[in-house]
């Protein structure tokens, strides 16, 4: 069955197993979501969906055949929520967002599986195709093919996207084989996987150039460190220079403690400026009985010049 819907995006309920017995096939030049399970069960049923005219494909909901292949392709982003699983028992899984097969990062293209997002193709093989960044959730396959899942991120990066149910990519038997205009994960989030085999020949930036890019000429450190250790010295240096006659008492008669600063300098050290050289009312202990007339004399004693308590 091929529904071509033109210009216009394509309206599906639930297609549960049974309601088609061949292949198929959506074809439209509109931006499509599909919001509603379909299922495939008839042997060797195969699942298409094509999104063109720069348009993009958003799957919400779980899409499965028996044994016949999942293809999907837009000519911009292809997002999968969290419930948006491709399932196959033994049918291969194809997914490439950007169709143009052309290396044009900012022309759209990111192919993006949220955390808890599976494709899970069987015995199948998995390929995913992206021109910007290919982000993961899980993919898994038991094939033991030497192209068990294959992950192209023309000019993008492939990441992580989360950790929910495991491993990224699950392949025991397989090969995985990556190529990459950036890098296959990252030095702080990496790739977890299992396979039998790994092929990175085509990832242009491996982390090991990354990592370097931020290390300084001839050092071990990262500009991080020396931007510590730079700012650690300056501190020191600062330290250095501060002489230990370098300060200036004040205070005295005045109520004010900045009067009396000598302003001519003094060098490099700090001024210090004695807050207490000088009493201030600021509490005033009264109207007590005589049992505490010794307490609140000391208090007034602290609190109060001999001038003010007359």
């Amino acid at each position: 069955m091929t529904l071509d819907n033109g210009a216009t995006a394509i309206s599906l309920g639930t297609i549960s197993s049974g309601d088609i017995g061949g292949d198929l096939i959506l074809l439209t030049d509109a931006a499509q979501t599909i919001s509603s399970a379909i299922t495939l069960s008839g042997s060797g049923a195969a699942l298409s969906i094509t999104v063109d005219n720069g348009n993009s494909l958003n799957v919400q909901a779980a899409l499965t055949t028996n044994a016949g292949s999942i293809t999907l392709s837009a000519d911009d982003d292809i997002l999968f929520t969290a419930a948006g699983d491709l399932s196959s028992t033994n049918g291969t899984i194809s997914v490439t967002a950007d169709n143009d097969a052309t290396s044009d990062a900012g022309s759209g293209g990111a192919l993006t599986m949220a955390d808890g997002t599976v494709f899970n193709a069987g015995s199948g093989a998995i390929t995913a195709t992206s021109d910007e960044n290919l982000t993961l959730g899980q993919m898994t396959t038991t094939n033991s093919s030497t192209s068990a899942i294959t992950l192209n991120s023309k000019s993008g990066n492939i990441l992580d996207g989360g950790d929910t149910g495991g491993d990224d990519l699950t392949a025991a038997s397989g090969t995985i084989v990556v190529s990459s205009g950036g890098t296959f994960g990252t030095t702080t989030n990496g790739i977890e996987r299992t396979s039998a085999g790994l092929n990175t020949s085509g990832v242009t930036t491996s982390l090991e150039d990354e990592t370097a890019s931020s290390t300084l000429t001839g050092t071990s450190e990262t500009v991080g460190d020396a931007s510590v250790d730079q700012t650690i010295n300056i501190v020191e240096d600062l330290a250095k220079t501060v002489e230990k006659n370098n300060q200036v008492p004040v205070g005295g008669s005045s109520s004010t403690v900045s009067l009396g600063i000598d302003p001519s300098p003094y060098g490099s050290g700090p001024i210090l400026v004695d807050v207490f050289a000088e009493k201030y009312e600021l509490v005033n202990t009264e109207a007590f009985g005589p049992e505490f007339l010794p307490a609140v004399g000391q208090l007034n004693d602290f609190w109060f010049s001999e001038g003010d308590e007359n």
